[in-house]
Parts: structure tokens; C-alpha cells; sequence
């Protein structure tokens, strides 16, 4: 897998590791989702501020690569998905993070 895919930095792995474990207790399987959707947020939220938004600092999305061949003028696309991309799944760990733990049951 390339680096900065888009399936690893995404809350979708947090949502699927915290269903998978349904033979643990529910305390251990909310903290492991909580530490999990807290790792992901503090690894996501520098990603979003690269020196420059080209090459390895695009997202890379499965079946589609970084998304340069888009054909728009200045070429603004895979830049901006990128920085959605990371600011959307960043904003989703902190929210299952932080979210009530009867919700998580």
C-alpha cells in the first residue's frame, strides 16, 4: 500500500477494529476505541499542514492514485481532497473519541 493511502488514515478502521471485538468487555473495547480514534486525530491533524501539497503530502486513493490526472486548470483538485480527505477523518476520530460512551455500547 502507498504511502498516505486513503483507507489507513480513515475513521472506517477505527469504526471496523472497535465492531470486530465483540467477544471483549465493553470497557476494554471502549478504551481501545477511544485511544484508537484519539491516535488516529493527533497523527491526522499536522498531516493537514505539509511544507507543500504535492507528491507524498497528496492522498493516495485506491484504483485511482494521487488524483493528479484530474484534468483542471492549476491542477487545485488532489490538494484539495487530500486536505478534506485528512481534516474529515481527523474531525471524525475525535468525535468517536469524545462521543458518549453509552452510544458506543
Amino acid at each position: 500500500m502507498p504511502h498516505r493511502s486513503a483507507i489507513t488514515p480513515s475513521a472506517l478502521i477505527v469504526l471496523a477494529v472497535s465492531r470486530l471485538r465483540a467477544r471483549l468487555g465493553s470497557d476494554v473495547r471502549r478504551l481501545v476505541t477511544y485511544d484508537a480514534a484519539t491516535g488516529l486525530a493527533l497523527h491526522l491533524v499536522p498531516d493537514l499542514f505539509p511544507s507543500v501539497r504535492t507528491g507524498y503530502a497528496l492522498v493516495h486513493v485506491p484504483l485511482l492514485g494521487r488524483l493528479t490526472w484530474v484534468p483542471l486548470e492549476g491542477n487545485w483538485f488532489p490538494a484539495a481532497f487530500s486536505f478534506c480527505w485528512l481534516g474529515v477523518n481527523a474531525a471524525a476520530g475525535l468525535w468517536i473519541a469524545w462521543k458518549p460512551p453509552a452510544r458506543l455500547s
